[in-house]
């Protein structure tokens, strides 16, 4: 990865609030090797490179010709009608 590239993922970084990191990002391999990352999300960079950032292990860059597929799941919290069960 050149250093533009790097200087620009460590700028994005940057911006980045606690609420961003509300879903798990999923990154298949062509050779089927899985990568898994929770509190995370992902962005697409230059349409070549997919980037995940994650709350408590940085960011991780990906080359999307490298990889057959990936996929992101937003967490969704507690509901109203939660808050309201009781523990016995």
């Amino acid at each position: 990865m050149d250093q533009a590239t790097q200087n620009r993922m460590a700028e994005r970084a940057k911006t980045i609030d606690l609420s961003d990191f509300n879903g798990i990002v999923q990154v298949v391999h062509q050779d089927a090797s899985m990568m898994l990352f929770h509190h995370a999300f992902a962005e697409v960079f230059d349409n070549r490179m997919l980037l995940v950032f994650t709350e408590h292990c940085g960011y991780h860059a990906f080359h999307l010709d490298d990889l057959e597929f990936y996929r992101t799941v937003e967490y969704t919290w507690g509901t109203e009608d939660e808050d309201d069960i009781e523990a016995e």
